[in-house]
């Protein structure tokens, strides 16, 4: 079956969709849902800034991931395109978006689907509000910005 290439309109509005679910997990104490879906709001925030990079509407295919760090540029793959998209965040210093990724990759990953540790309620809460920084950050940087 062939791999199906996301539109950047679409991941963008998976990324909101995913928010808002992370955030009706959150208020009904279902912190690891939250989790696990506030850092997929992340990869989704994340991928058509790294589309962009490429010029191109679609995310190519070799960047069909869920390492964070692969995506941004942080720590590279084989046959992936590397992005400096990490390089732009630490621009910022302490107040860039680099340290909230940096918190978000450490404890997200697409396997926490399958895992049975338990997160609890301040580690929900501050993947929530890491997720903000970054996505707004994202947004800022391309705002208005078209293919």
């Amino acid at each position: 079956m062939p791999r199906i290439r996301t539109q950047v309109n679409q991941l963008r509005e998976l990324t909101v969709h995913r928010r808002m679910d992370a955030e009706v997990l959150f208020r009904n104490q279902r912190w690891n849902g939250s989790v696990y879906l506030v850092g997929y709001s992340v990869e989704c925030a994340v991928k058509p800034a790294v589309s962009r990079g490429l010029r191109s509407k679609r995310l190519p295919d070799e960047l069909a991931v869920h390492d964070l760090g692969v995506l941004i540029g942080r720590t590279s793959r084989t046959g992936v395109p590397h992005i400096a998209l990490w390089s732009l965040m630490n621009s910022g210093g302490r107040s860039g978006p680099a340290a909230a990724f940096g918190r978000i990759a450490a404890i997200w990953s697409s396997e926490m689907r399958y895992e049975t540790r338990s997160v609890d309620k301040e580690t929900a809460r501050a993947m929530l509000a890491d997720a903000t920084k970054v996505t707004d950050w994202l947004n800022e940087q391309y705002a208005g910005e078209h293919l």
